[in-house]
């Protein structure tokens, strides 16, 4: 073979080797950089591979999932993972335009066509370190039950359909209590004037004490 043969032979070897398919096996999150184990084909392993993600936008593959690797110069000793993807676990049936976000539990946010559904999987959903949270909508609608462990202001009506139970007190706008008012009501007297005897039928006066 020419040196000019041998120097496109080499050539071509290193491009068919710049970009590899493969398994991720095992990997650890806890550095600056994530770094996987990836399997390409029955010879291949490759420990310690660095991936790139988008910035902003972090996850964790599971083993088995998908890797696309790109070798630097066709250097098998330089590679990168530039891709992830999981057969197993991707939220299928997307429609044009359609974007999700989701992991291996079921946990998912949806950008729907008709709208945004979050799924929690059945797991607790936080929101923390916020000094405000708004919701600028004409309606929030609950399906179970509400728990504030703070006050609770209300602008306008409050429409009832059922009881309302209080462990506390409950005082009107001039700052009048139920509590109170009922103990008058218990205690109160009436003022009855010109008494008479017999079958007489009279109309008391207003109490003498007010609400």
């Amino acid at each position: 073979m020419s040196g000019s043969a041998a120097a496109i032979e080499r050539i071509y070897r290193r491009i068919m080797l710049m970009v590899g398919r493969g398994r991720i096996k095992i990997g650890t999150d806890d550095q600056s950089v994530q770094k996987q184990q990836v399997k390409m084909g029955q010879f291949e392993t490759f420990d310690d591979i660095p991936r790139l993600s988008e910035y902003g936008f972090n996850s964790m593959p599971p083993a088995e999932s998908d890797a696309v690797l790109v070798f630097v110069g066709g250097n098998r000793l330089d590679g990168v993972i530039i891709a992830t993807g999981n057969q197993t676990f991707r939220m299928r049936s997307l429609k044009p335009g359609e974007v999700s976000i989701s992991d291996n539990l079921g946990q998912s946010v949806y950008l729907s066509q008709t709208g945004i559904v979050v799924n929690g999987a059945g797991l607790p959903m936080m929101l923390t370190n916020t000094p405000e949270v708004t919701l600028d909508t004409p309606l929030v609608h609950m399906t179970g039950d509400a728990n504030v462990d703070g006050n609770l202001t209300v602008g306008g009506n409050a429409n009832v359909t059922g009881n309302v139970v209080a462990k506390g007190d409950v005082s009107d706008h001039s700052n009048k209590s139920m509590a109170g008012m009922r103990q008058v009501f218990n205690s109160h007297t009436h003022v009855i004037q010109q008494v008479q005897s017999g079958q007489s039928t009279l109309t008391s006066n207003q109490p003498n004490q007010s609400e």
